[in-house]
């Protein structure tokens, strides 16, 4: 697996606990509600390798409507 979507939350917990545990990706996606710059810099300071997407959007999209991908992202 090269990529991964996650909720906010659970972005938030493996940036707290565990950054490393997402070596394995290039990619990580995640929202559904605020995302914490906080947890972005910390899971990019661990794995500078990793594109950490933030999506956002709606309910009625199902997943979101626009996402960001973060400086030194592959475009």
């Amino acid at each position: 697996m090269t990529g991964l979507w996650l909720t906010a939350g659970l972005f938030h917990a493996i940036a707290a606990e565990d950054p490393a545990c997402l070596a394995g990706l290039r990619q990580v996606w995640t929202g559904g509600e605020a995302v914490s710059p906080d947890a972005v810099r910390a899971v990019s300071q661990a794995l500078p390798h990793l594109t950490v997407v933030n999506g956002y959007g709606p309910t009625e999209t199902t997943v979101f409507a626009t996402r960001y991908a973060g400086p030194g992202a592959a475009r």
